[in-house]
């Protein structure tokens, strides 16, 4: 009984250490990456670490995709290591896996969409459904 309790608490403290967030590396929201890729399209680095039939599937356009896996071997990309890089996966726990490889690396600007990819198609089908209403009432929304 008691190794069992031992595993269970190995697992646990493996599994929060994982998850921990990266020190110095803030999240950004899906409805202020939005904002930011209409305002600044061009300038911003972006790294996709999903797959890359996921990346195929469905990606911000300019954006790099590096898998998880290919991400300590970059240096044939050719990303400034100085300017912001935005960190683009499916969750939170591949984006910060990814910047503690970019840190490593030596990118010094680093931030990390909050909630992965699935949150900025949320936030994108909120904007889009805030264009397209139509008021249907006497109060005039």
């Amino acid at each position: 009984m008691k190794l069992i309790l031992i595993a269970v608490v190995a697992v646990s403290l493996y599994w929060m250490y994982r998850n921990r967030p990266v020190r110095g590396v803030p999240s950004i929201e899906a409805n202020v990456l939005l904002q930011r890729l209409r305002n600044e399209a061009g300038s911003l680095q972006i790294v996709d670490v999903r797959d890359q039939n996921d990346y195929y599937a469905d990606h911000i356009e300019g954006s790099v995709n590096i898998s998880l896996g290919r991400l300590p071997f970059i240096k044939k990309h050719g990303l400034n290591k100085e300017a912001e890089t935005i960190i683009i996966a499916d969750v939170n726990r591949e984006s910060r896996q990814a910047a503690r490889i970019l840190r490593k690396s030596g990118f010094t600007r680093l931030v990390y969409l909050e909630h992965g990819i699935q949150s900025l198609k949320r936030a994108e089908r909120g904007v889009r459904a805030a264009q397209a209403h139509v008021c249907c009432c006497s109060r005039g929304c």
